[in-house]
C-alpha cells in the first residue's frame, strides 16, 4: 500500500480522507472514541521491550513486614510507603542487552517507549520544524538524555521518534520526515501499520521507500510488540545515522533516561497529571548514583534551595536531584506517619561549628514515577534572619550535604554514591521564632485590636528567651529593651561552672529576657508572639494538662516508644514531693527522695520554673522532639531540667505546632 506524504497536525477531527481511501480518524492521533476520550491523561508505562522500566515495582509487604512473592506496580505514594523498607527495596529495572537485540532474541534495534491513557497531542510533544530534527523532532516535553554521572555531564540520545495513531481499524506510527512543504514545515509521515484484525506489522512505503523498516515488529515479532504502535504511544528507536535498518543500540556506560513533563497532553487538552522519569541501562548497571548538577556555566550541585540562595523563606523544603533513581529508603525518613529521624545520607546543619544543629526531615519522590528527584521537608521551621543590626549570622546559614557511600541506586548491586556534594543557602525573615518564660513566672495574655494575638508578660526576668541581646557590658546601665540576662547573677558570675555554660545571647534567637513586667518578644522582636494567620482572634484561654500525659518521652521501655530519650521524663522523676520547712511558714523540696515515685500517666507540676526561665532555645526545640523522635540534649543537667513541660500553641496552616515554644502547660 502506498502513502502520500500529509500534514496531520491542524486537521479536523474526522476530516480528512487521503490515499487509496484510507481515514485518519483525528489529528495527532486522535481516538474513534469521541467524547468517551476526555478525562485526565496519566502514564501507563514505559518499556524498553525486556519488561516495564515504569511503573516502579516492589514486592507486596506480608502483615509481619516481610516480603511476599508478589510484585505490585508502584502508582501512588501509598503503594511506595506501605510496601518498601531497608530489606525490602524497590526492584530493578530491566537493562538492555549490549548487541541490537530484540526482546525475542532477534536481531533488531533497540527501543524505548512511553504508553499514555489518552491518545497523546502531536503538538504537544513533536516538532515539526527542519531546525527540531537536530532535537529528535521534539519540543522538550519528552527527552531521552545519556548522563556520566562521574562529571554531571548530559547529552541527547539520538533517536527516531515516532507516534502512535489511528488509521480507520487500524494504527499507523508516524513521525516528522521528509522534504518541507511550502510552509517550511516538514510533514508527519506514517511509516509503519499494524492491522488491528491480524497484528501484521508493515513498513508502509513513502516516496517510493520503506525507511520503516527495521522499526520494531517489521522484520520479527515479539511478545508485547502491540504495544509499541498504538494511540497514545511514543517510540524512541535508536538512529544515529537516519536509517532504521541499520540495526543499533543505545549508549552504553551511560545512564539513559526518558523524561517526561506535565507539558504532554492528550488529544483533548488534558495534560499529564504527573511527571515522569524512565532510567534504565544498556548491559549491567555499574553506574554509581550521583547528585545531578546544573547546566553549564554553573554545573553546581542540584539543590533547591542551594548554591549561595538568600533571603529564603525560614519555613522552605529542599529539593535534591540526582542522575538516577534511588532507593527511597537511602535519602531519609519515609512520610509513613512516623516521627522522621536524621539520616545519615544527608545532612541538613545550620548553627555555630561548636554546636550544630542537624535536622530531622521527611524524605518523598516529587512523583512515585520519579526517583531522582526529592523533596525534603524539615521537622520544624529554620531560623530566620533577625532584624538587620542583630543578625543571627551562623543561624540562618543552612548547608546541605550529601555524603559519599550513602545514597543507593535500584541495581541489583545497589551501587552507592562516590561523590560528596554540599549546597548552601541563607533563610531570610520569617514569623520569628519563640522562646518565652513558662507559668508560674508569665502571665498569657489575649491581644484585641489591628493585630490580635497572644503576648507572654514576663515575671521572671533574667531567662534567656528570645529578644533584643544588646547590653551594656559594663553593667553600670540598662538601657529598656535591651537583655537583662547577663545581669542574671548565674551568668554574671559563675557562667562558665553552669551545666549547661550560661553566655549572654548573641542574636535574636537567644538574646534573652528584657526584664521584669516586659512583653516577651520573638526572634522578630515582635511582642505578639502568636497572630494571624495562625489565629485570628482570642477570645478565650486556659492552661490545661502538660503535653507530658500525652507525650511520655522518657527512655524505652516505659517511655515514647518513638525513641524518646528523655531522663527528666522518667514517671519516677516527674513531680516534686514538696514539705514544710524549719518555720514551717513554707515549703520546699525534701532533701532525700526529692521526686516521688509516681504511677505511669503523672504529669509534671508547672509550680516549680525552670532556670533560667526560659532556657535557651535548642534545636530541635524541645517542644517537638516528641514527635520527631530525637534524643534530649546530653548537656542538659536532667535535675535543672526536672520541671520542664512543653507549650503547644495552634500550629500553622498545615498542622505543625509553632517552633520554638519552650516548656510549659497545654495552652488551648
Amino acid at each position: 500500500m502506498t502513502w502520500n506524504k500529509l500534514d496531520l497536525r491542524a486537521c479536523p477531527v474526522g476530516a480528512l480522507f487521503v490515499g487509496a481511501g484510507l481515514f485518519l480518524g483525528g489529528c495527532g492521533g486522535g481516538g474513534s472514541g469521541g467524547s468517551s476520550n476526555a478525562g485526565s491523561m496519566d502514564l501507563l508505562q514505559v518499556s524498553n521491550g525486556f519488561g516495564q522500566v515504569l511503573p516502579h515495582k516492589v514486592l507486596r509487604l506480608n502483615p509481619n513486614g516481610t516480603a511476599s512473592t508478589t510484585l505490585i506496580s508502584v502508582r501512588t505514594l501509598s503503594d511506595l510507603v506501605s510496601n518498601l523498607n531497608s530489606t525490602n527495596p524497590v526492584q530493578p529495572p530491566p537493562q538492555f542487552p549490549t548487541t541490537a537485540t530484540l526482546p525475542s532474541g532477534a536481531v533488531g534495534n533497540h527501543f524505548l517507549f512511553a504508553e499514555f491513557t489518552r491518545p497523546v497531542d502531536v503538538d504537544s510533544v513533536m516538532d515539526s520544524s527542519p531546525s527540531a530534527q537536530a532535537v529528535n523532532g521534539l519540543r522538550g516535553s519528552i527527552q531521552l538524555v545519556q548522563v556520566d554521572p562521574s562529571n554531571g555531564s548530559s547529552s541527547l540520545v539520538r533517536a527516531r521518534v515516532f507516534i502512535g495513531m489511528v488509521d480507520g481499524d487500524d494504527v499507523v506510527a508516524a513521525t516528522y520526515a521528509g522534504a518541507p512543504n511550502a510552509n517550511g514545515q516538514l510533514e508527519l509521515q506514517p511509516w509503519v501499520r499494524r492491522s488491528t484484525s491480524t497484528g501484521a506489522v508493515t513498513a508502509l512505503t513513502v516516496d517510493g521507500a520503506t525507511p520503516g523498516l527495521g522499526f520494531p515488529g517489521t522484520e520479527s515479532l515479539f511478545a508485547g510488540y502491540e504495544a509499541l504502535i498504538r494511540p497514545g504511544t511514543i517510540i524512541f528507536v535508536a538512529d544515529t545515522d537516519d536509517n532504521l535498518s541499520t540495526h543499533e543500540v543505545f549508549p552504553s556506560a551511560r545512564q539513559l533516561r526518558m523524561s517526561i513533563s506535565t507539558e504532554v497532553q492528550s488529544t483533548q487538552g488534558s495534560p499529564l497529571v504527573r511527571t515522569a522519569l524512565a532510567s534504565t541501562t544498556v548491559g549491567e548497571d555499574t553506574l554509581r548514583p550521583e547528585v545531578a548538577t546544573t547546566p553549564p556555566p554553573d554545573q553546581q550541585a542540584d539543590v533547591t534551595p542551594g548554591d549561595g540562595d538568600t533571603n529564603v523563606d525560614p519555613m522552605t523544603s529542599i529539593r535534591i536531584a540526582f542522575t538516577e533513581p534511588v532507593q527511597p529508603t537511602s535519602v531519609g525518613s519515609l512520610p509513613n506517619g512516623l516521627p522522621p529521624t536524621t539520616s545519615p545520607s544527608v545532612f541538613v546543619e545550620f548553627g555555630p561549628p561548636a554546636a550544630r544543629v542537624r535536622v530531622p526531615f521527611i524524605a518523598a519522590p516529587v512523583s512515585v514515577f520519579d526517583l531522582t528527584r526529592y523533596v525534603l521537608t524539615p521537622a520544624f521551621n529554620f531560623p530566620g534572619e533577625g532584624p538587620p543590626d542583630l543578625q543571627c549570622g551562623v543561624y540562618n546559614v543552612v548547608d546541605v550535604t550529601v555524603n559519599a557511600n550513602q545514597i543507593r541506586d535500584l541495581a541489583p548491586a545497589q551501587n552507592r554514591n562516590l561523590l560528596t556534594a554540599v549546597s548552601t543557602f541563607e533563610t531570610g525573615e520569617g514569623p520569628g521564632l519563640v522562646n518565652a518564660p513558662v507559668t508560674p513566672d508569665a502571665i498569657y495574655v489575649g491581644r484585641v485590636g489591628a493585630i490580635p494575638g497572644i503576648s507572654v508578660i514576663d515575671l521572671n526576668g533574667f531567662g534567656q528567651s528570645t529578644g533584643n541581646p544588646e547590653f551594656d557590658e559594663s553593667y553600670l546601665t540598662f538601657a529598656e529593651g535591651r537583655s537583662n540576662f547577663p545581669n542574671n547573677p548565674n551568668v554574671r558570675l559563675q557562667g562558665g561552672l553552669m551545666r549547661p555554660q550560661l553566655t549572654p545571647g548573641a542574636c535574636t534567637v537567644n538574646g534573652g529576657s528584657a526584664g521584669v513586667f516586659t512583653l516577651t518578644r520573638d526572634s522578630a522582636l515582635n511582642n505578639v508572639l502568636i497572630r494571624a494567620p495562625l489565629l485570628t482572634n482570642v477570645t478565650d484561654m486556659m492552661i490545661g494538662h502538660a503535653l507530658d500525659s500525652a507525650f511520655n518521652n522518657g527512655p524505652q521501655p516505659f517511655g515514647c516508644q518513638s525513641g524518646g530519650g528523655n531522663l527528666c521524663a522518667q514517671d519516677g522523676k516527674k513531680l516534686v514531693s514538696p514539705t514544710t520547712n524549719g518555720s514551717g511558714n513554707t515549703m520546699a523540696p525534701t532533701q532525700q527522695g526529692q521526686f516521688g515515685a509516681l504511677g505511669a500517666g503523672a504529669e509534671n507540676l508547672m509550680g516549680w520554673a525552670p532556670h533560667p526561665n526560659p532556657p535557651a532555645l535548642v534545636f530541635p526545640p524541645l517542644c517537638i522532639s516528641p514527635f520527631i523522635g530525637g534524643q534530649e540534649p546530653t548537656s542538659i543537667d536532667t535535675q535543672a531540667t526536672a520541671g520542664l513541660t512543653n507549650l503547644l500553641v495552634p500550629g500553622d496552616p498545615n498542622g505543625a505546632p509553632l517552633q520554638g515554644i519552650p516548656p510549659s502547660g497545654l495552652l488551648t
